[in-house]
């Protein structure tokens, strides 16, 4: 199975004083530079203080769910269909991204996520198995970005397939349908 990887990268620096009234969502106010790699504009000794937005990474990862629990196991592989994904922010903002197994996007704003599958899987022979991966629903995956961690949203599908059941007179007794043997006409009932 191949994965598609793709990762991007914004970020926001900004600075206020002391006198402005309020921050944005997302940010707090702290005396001195952090060591956690965070983002900060420096306040050049003027008395300011510094405004930090808190980053994190936001993992995406579209898998086949072989168990349908909708949780990525060690042995189920990363979807090789490419999918789009809606990816709300936050603060409220969207942005769409398509590609197939794993995205991962670096220095993110730190809070609580909401992912929504919006185009799935091309082929027919895949059932979503977690929230946000039914393009039908409403209903969307929520992830949080902790500071300086990673948010990991996974969006699982159960490959289906197609049973057919054959019911027929073995007059034979070989357990397979050969040309001369006719199909039953009587209802059956069958316990799958």
């Amino acid at each position: 199975s191949s994965s598609g990887k793709k990762s991007s990268s914004s970020g926001k620096k900004s600075s206020s004083s002391s006198s402005s009234p309020a921050k944005p969502p997302g940010q707090e106010t702290i005396p001195s530079p952090p060591d956690n790699g965070e983002e900060t504009t420096p306040n050049g000794g003027s008395g300011e203080e510094t405004v930090v937005t808190p980053k994190g990474t936001l993992e995406v990862t579209i898998f086949e769910d072989k168990d349908a629990d909708g949780v990525k196991d060690d042995d189920e592989d990363l979807l090789a269909e490419e999918v789009t994904v809606s990816i709300t922010f936050p603060d409220g903002s969207n942005t769409e991204a398509t590609f197939a197994g794993e995205l991962t996007i670096d220095d993110v704003p730190t809070g609580e996520y909401e992912l929504k599958v919006i185009t799935a899987p091309a082929s027919s022979s895949f059932f979503p198995t977690s929230p946000g991966a039914d393009p039908l629903s409403e209903e969307g995956k929520k992830v949080t970005v902790p500071i300086g961690g990673t948010g990991e949203g996974e969006l699982g599908y159960l490959q289906v397939g197609t049973l057919r059941v054959v019911v027929f007179e073995d007059s034979d007794g070989n357990d397979a349908k050969d040309d001369e043997e006719g199909l039953l006409t009587e209802e059956v009932t069958v316990s799958i």
